[in-house]
């Protein structure tokens, strides 16, 4: 009931803030912010110049269509420029008072950053707009060599640079300077156990801090099955990150780290937008607007369990310019 009331009233503040925007003859800008968390990651950035391009707070009303399990990070990070977000995960449903809201109202643009992939068409026709800024289908707009026609028109990419104007603090996390290990990814693949273990066990014995950080639902998540498997000296320096913490919380915890080692995934991502030093573990190689690649050391393999931690222990001694002590 308490989420129903709570959703009811995101409806009604949705439509007032439509509504007087509408009044004020402002302009609808809807952008379609892709798919996970780190694709959000990727082009939040870009809002704030979209909206000054079509005329700033006074003139525009942006909406961002998003992911609703990352809409507190959204929410936390973003609501200083975007006027309303919208869950594409109900967009195709047509009888949610989220698609009813957003079809009362005619865009004057349309900017799809995922390049007409999941839930374009669906949104297009619920939008009724002629200025549709899109690519070809599955090239995602934040890899540089997609980007160069798509974006000319909307934003100058020469000097764009990830980044975030300020850090929430995580108010269940006491600890920092750690290294921070995420095994898990949705499509670049896991770290194994072996893996994850071996480069903990290794960070311990130099008295470093290891906190692995993820989201499981096995009973018996992977932050237990590493710490079964270490002494009673080395549990106290091994942190659990494995459902602890909501997306909103990531980027403090990201902040927090010494080095962060992580396959292809958004805390990857984050740890850029956030200039940290960063050990990619990835099948492929991308180039991505505005990462700062002396940041980032990649080691890659078609799957990523194949990374010898000999090779992941090389890039953090070099990475921390002497051998961690």
């Amino acid at each position: 009931m308490r989420i129903r009331n709570s959703r009811k009233k995101k409806n009604f503040l949705d439509f007032l803030k439509m509504f007087c925007a509408k009044l004020m003859g402002k302009k609808f800008v809807i952008v379609q912010a892709t798919g996970g968390l780190g694709d959000y990651i990727q082009v939040r950035n870009f809002f704030k110049m979209i909206k000054e391009k079509y005329g700033g707070d006074k003139k525009v009303c942006l909406c961002v269509c998003l992911l609703g399990r990352y809409l507190d990070f959204a929410k936390a990070y973003d609501s200083d420029c975007v006027d309303v977000f919208f869950d594409l995960r109900l967009i195709q449903n047509p009888v949610k008072k989220e698609v009813a809201i957003m079809r009362l109202f005619k865009y004057d643009s349309y900017i799809n950053f995922y390049g007409g992939h999941d839930y374009w068409d669906e949104i297009n026709a619920l939008i009724r707009t002629k200025e549709i800024h899109d690519t070809k289908r599955n090239q995602k707009l934040y890899i540089t060599e997609n980007n160069k026609e798509f974006m000319a028109p909307l934003v100058d990419v020469s000097n764009f640079k990830l980044h975030f104007d300020k850090i929430i603090e995580a108010k269940n996390l006491k600890d920092k300077d750690y290294f921070l290990i995420v095994p898990t990814a949705y499509t670049a693949g896991n770290m194994s156990l072996e893996q994850t273990l071996e480069l903990s066990k290794y960070l311990i014995s130099k008295n470093q801090k290891v906190l692995i950080f993820g989201i499981e639902n096995n009973e018996k998540t992977i932050f237990d099955k590493v710490y079964e498997k270490l002494n009673e000296n080395e549990r106290k320096h091994l942190i659990n990150g494995i459902n602890q913490f909501k997306t909103s919380d990531i980027p403090d915890v990201v902040n927090r780290a010494k080095l962060v080692i992580a396959p292809n995934t958004s805390i990857f991502h984050f740890s850029l937008a956030l200039d940290k030093k960063v050990i990619c573990l990835t099948p492929n190689f991308q180039e991505y607007i505005g990462h700062k690649d002396d940041n980032v050391k990649y080691l890659i393999e078609d799957n990523i369990q194949n990374i010898n931690v000999k090779d992941i222990i090389k890039a953090i001694e070099e990475f921390c310019l002497e051998k961690v002590k």
